[in-house]
């Protein structure tokens, strides 16, 4: 799986808007993208987007991964796996 490091914040960010519409900034954690060296979101707060976009995809019967590859695809979810 891929790692995106510093040097690749603009493509982490024009993909990020390609895939799910929204800006990347407001997901990104700057705490442990440091520690990780690599850029890195926050889960929480994906999850919390997903939700209000998509509602309670658990009710459903779909996980998180499952939920982004119904909705945006299974190259998104990959993506999404590589910030985490």
């Amino acid at each position: 799986m891929r790692k995106y490091d510093f040097s690749n914040t603009q493509t982490v960010k024009t993909d990020f808007e390609s895939y799910f519409g929204v800006s990347f900034g407001q997901f990104y954690d700057g705490l442990m993208s440091v520690f990780s060296r690599s850029l890195k979101i926050d889960m929480f707060k994906f999850d919390d987007y997903l939700h209000k976009k998509h509602g309670q995809y658990e009710n459903e019967g779909l996980s998180m991964n499952t939920a982004i590859i119904k909705y945006y695809g299974k190259p998104a979810k990959d993506f999404i796996e590589s910030l985490i």
